[in-house]
């Protein structure tokens, strides 16, 4: 298993339960780790924490010239060739969910209007 916690005022710091929802949702739709317990407000942990099995894999292939963080990593063509079609699958079967039935309670969908536009740009003039 993995526990996920951030440490005290971690400049990445994101949301434990959106976190949780958004996996637990791709759960019946594509490849991701199980979660089993999500501590939202670090009620039981010093911060909040989401706990989800281990994957196994690797993030990167071994013969890359690239750091650990895998910035600037460039695919060998064999390798593209193998992952473009699991990816760009993956990638439609994530667009084709009706986020109404996915169970996200965490986030508030934007009224069928412009609302979603006007967050963009609230959000862009607060960066």
């Amino acid at each position: 298993m993995v526990l996920r916690m951030e440490r005290a005022e971690s400049i990445v710091a994101t949301s434990r339960l959106r976190e949780f929802e958004l996996i637990r949702a791709m759960e019946r739709h594509i490849p991701v780790p199980t979660v089993f317990w999500c501590d939202e407000e670090g009620e039981y942990l010093p911060y909040p924490a989401l706990i989800y099995e281990f994957a196994v894999g690797i993030t990167k292939p071994s013969d890359t010239t690239a750091g650990v963080s895998g910035t600037g990593i460039q695919l060998s063509l064999e390798i593209r060739t193998k992952l473009a079609p699991q990816f760009v699958g993956h990638l439609a079967k994530i667009h084709s969910i009706k986020v109404a039935d996915a169970g996200l309670t965490a986030f508030t969908p934007p009224s069928p209007s412009l609302q979603c536009a006007e967050w963009s740009i609230n959000w862009w003039e607060r960066v």
